[in-house]
């Protein structure tokens, strides 16, 4: 779990000397330190890690998954430092709003006393004795920091760092011996996003300029927009299929409006592909029911396509220059639209 030059850090930071068992956990420059009583389920432990905001220690039942743990973070503020119990919940970690468990406790853990915090510079370190409400040994813990706090409110740490995402495994608390966990995978999160984005939040879109007007120019304006829709679809199905796998993977954490967005957005998306093959002739009779329904579903699949992709940019928190960068995108397409209608109205005999 980690290297023979972090354990140095054991044996001669005095804080962290003074317990049995003591384990560098091999992300974020973490270090724990703790003494196990059996008999009683307590468990007298040290955190000491890096950060300039706040920094974190869990255990949950259950699994290495930050849902569904209690954690002690400490911080310092104006009025000193802290240390409080959270409870991390499906709904605290959706809406990110944190606060501190009442009377220190949670279902699954009691905060019995705080020893010390000790907080200079960028190291946050913390003891603490704890209770746990299950008999066990071995146990599931995750750690992780943040870059500042609201209040008593840890502020979300970020999630396109790999280093924040790492910290999780297992611990068997009697044998003083450690697991790092595997962390979840922050490409497939980024290729999802980079593939929706790119096709339903901009290919999408771009086809249905060409549509409304390039006309003119037939049949290029046909092919320009087919290709846009077709590769659009084919490359946001990718993305798809990538979220919904990201899904099924996030065990307790469910994006409700992203995830009942992009399922319209896909069936739509779906039944617009198979109305192309369904056109009827230009000559037909109801060839403006068909073409009614077609532009209707489109601009809707394309509204809802960029209200989702800024839906997901919300829940991944990435640098700002990503949104800005999208921003910037839709903002060109829209102007170039806006543009086009213009010189349409005062000009329709060029448009075809």
């Amino acid at each position: 779990m980690s290297s023979p030059r972090q354990e140095d850090r054991c044996s001669t930071d005095g804080l962290l000397r003074e317990f049995e068992h003591c384990v560098a956990l091999g992300a974020q420059g973490a270090f724990l330190a703790w003494n196990f009583f059996a008999q009683n389920q307590s468990l007298d432990l040290a955190f000491s890690g890096e950060s300039p905001g706040w920094a974190g220690w869990g255990y949950n039942p259950t699994g290495d998954n930050m849902i569904g743990s209690s954690a002690l973070i400490a911080f310092g503020n104006a009025t000193g430092a802290h240390l409080h119990l959270y409870s991390i919940t499906s709904e605290t970690y959706t809406y990110r709003s944190l606060h501190p468990s009442a009377s220190n406790s949670t279902p699954d853990l009691q905060l019995a006393r705080t020893n010390w915090i000790k907080i200079s510079g960028a190291s946050i370190q913390f003891s603490a004795r704890i209770k746990f409400r299950s008999n066990s040994s071995r146990i599931f813990h995750i750690w992780t920091r943040g870059t500042g706090v609201n209040g008593d409110s840890p502020l979300p740490h970020s999630v396109t760092r790999s280093s924040e995402l790492r910290g999780r495994g297992t611990l068997d608390l009697a044998n003083g011996t450690g697991v790092l966990g595997k962390a979840p995978s922050l490409a497939l999160k980024i290729t999802h996003g980079l593939l929706c984005a790119s096709s339903w939040g901009f290919l999408l879109p771009l086809g249905a300029i060409a549509a409304r007007y390039l006309r003119r120019f037939d049949p290029a304006w046909f092919y320009a927009h087919e290709c846009c829709q077709g590769l659009g679809f084919l490359l946001g199905t990718a993305g798809y299929g990538i979220g919904l796998s990201l899904g099924a993977k996030s065990t307790g954490i469910e994006y409700t409006t992203h995830r009942r967005i992009g399922i319209t957005v896909f069936t739509l998306g779906s039944l617009q592909a198979i109305a192309f093959f369904l056109r009827a002739k230009k000559d037909h009779k109801l060839r403006w029911l068909w073409s009614l329904y077609h532009r209707t579903v489109g601009y809707t699949v394309i509204a809802l396509s960029i209200a989702n992709v800024f839906e997901g940019l919300d829940i991944f928190s990435p640098e700002r220059a990503w949104r800005r960068a999208y921003i910037g995108v839709i903002a060109g397409l829209a102007s170039m639209a806006a543009l086009l209608e213009i010189a349409r109205t005062l000009k329709p005999q060029l448009f075809g």
